[in-house]
């Protein structure tokens, strides 16, 4: 028999363990701590009689029973590696719409949404990622994902996707969700009409007050701000538009940016940095104000502003995940249930790999896809850090943004160190404040 992975945590006098392989957190007593400890030191066979010293034997047999429904113990020969399901098929597809845009962050991982390329997709291709993407799919439910560069210079593009779809709907027994991240500098009133009359949820690219924005600039050098704010007031003012905030060394203070967002009535606000533009200081300073903005989230929570809290996504969704012991192996959806097509109709595991040629792992003119290698670089044990499977916080981390991972260490599946660290610090921070909310917080929250 063997135990979960675990760690010990101490609140208030009381007791607990985070069982980190099922994503659990257990009050324990002094017996139960005890026995834990013993176990750390003793083959399974010496257990009974080591436990003997303080539980009788029944007490003992209830509690490996306890621990053996909870999964919290179980059998050696269960354990074993992560797989992945080779039979998983995609259900939503990001559509490069147009490989190029009207502004020139001088942020954008996206070469100012190039992606070393340039040019748009033409109807033929759209319709074809839409076939494509029913042909190999097992859901009846599809998401379409409108991205570029500016998707809104291909409004017209957009327009004819979402009526290709609808005749799809009317003869395949689906249906398709439709979203969309653009940088607001578009949206006016035909577009609003469209995004509410075809539910299309819409999310902007804005990183706090005009300050904040300094770099989000035209492609003539104008700053973008005010016609962003001008543009997006209808949606936001009907709660229907989120926003994204790029955490760079212009706007560290996130407790900031995510308050002056939620002024101008954004209805999420994840908030996430741009890792190569932060040197080792400003990093430093970054894993500080993770810190801040968590304690201010759970002010949020203590001081009843819910719906507040629940825009905060990144610590809301891990939140949730404790709460509801949810066990996430997948870093992402990429290559896993989603992939991205660019303007030639080429398939990339998602959109950010895009500029990558290597990573090109299909064509949905030859209705061919192979995403199994990329996966298997996911799950490569052999290039894994030797410490994520013992690591407390690997299914709030899943081995970070593959990416991301791509970008500062040459291997997928393997997170810088500074990435890890801030990973554990935001995790260990939350299953503190988890342990803190009161059962009335809780119900408010995950009701």
């Amino acid at each position: 028999m063997i135990t979960s992975g675990f760690i010990k945590l101490k609140h208030n006098n009381n007791k607990y363990i985070f069982d980190y392989d099922n994503v659990s957190i257990i009050r324990i007593d002094d017996k139960v701590e005890k026995f834990l400890n013993l176990m750390q030191k003793y083959e399974w066979e010496e257990l009974e009689n080591k436990s003997s010293m303080y539980m009788t034997k029944q007490e003992y047999r209830k509690l490996i029973e306890s621990m053996k429904s909870m999964g919290f113990l179980r059998e050696a020969e269960f354990e074993g590696k992560q797989h992945y399901d080779s039979s998983n098929k995609i259900s939503s597809i990001t559509l490069m719409l147009i490989q190029g845009c009207n502004l020139a962050c001088k942020y954008c991982f996206g070469d100012e949404g190039r992606y070393n390329h340039t040019g748009f997709m033409d109807s033929d291709t759209a319709k074809q990622s839409i076939d494509f993407l029913i042909e190999n799919t097992n859901s009846d439910k599809l998401n379409i994902i409108f991205f570029g560069g500016e998707p809104l210079l291909r409004f017209d593009l957009i327009k004819e996707i979402v009526n290709y779809c609808k005749i799809k709907e009317s003869t395949n027994k689906l249906k398709f969700y439709f979203s969309m991240t653009t940088n607001g500098t578009l949206l006016n009133k035909e577009v609003n009409e469209f995004i509410i009359e075809n539910k299309i949820n819409t999310m902007i690219s804005i990183d706090g007050d005009l300050n904040d924005n300094s770099d989000r600039v035209y492609q003539n050098g104008n700053q973008a701000y005010n016609d962003i704010i001008e543009n997006t007031l209808y949606l936001r003012n009907k709660g229907l538009l989120s926003a994204r905030a790029t955490i760079t060394p212009r706007n560290l203070d996130m407790v900031r940016v995510f308050e002056h967002l939620n002024t101008l009535n954004f209805k999420n606000i994840p908030i996430s940095a741009a890792d190569n533009s932060l040197g080792t200081l400003e990093y430093k300073i970054y894993i500080d104000e993770n810190i801040n903005l968590i304690n201010q989230f759970k002010d949020y929570i203590k001081n009843g502003e819910i719906d507040k809290a629940k825009k905060v996504k990144i610590l809301f969704r891990a939140l949730k995940q404790i709460h509801f012991s949810k066990k996430q192996n997948y870093p992402c959806g990429a290559a896993f249930n989603s992939v991205a097509i660019d303007i030639d109709g080429n398939i990339y595991p998602c959109h950010r790999f895009v500029s990558y040629d290597h990573y090109n792992i299909g064509n949905v003119y030859s209705n061919c896809m192979q995403t199994s290698n990329f996966i298997k670089k996911i799950f490569n044990d052999n290039s894994k850090l030797t410490e994520c499977s013992s690591c407390f916080a690997k299914h709030f981390c899943r081995c970070g943004c593959p990416y991301e991972n791509y970008e500062n260490t040459g291997i997928l599946n393997r997170p810088s160190s500074r990435q890890c660290y801030l990973n554990k610090v935001i995790f260990m921070k939350l299953l503190y404040l988890y342990i803190d909310l009161s059962d009335s917080e809780i119900e408010a929250l995950f009701e």
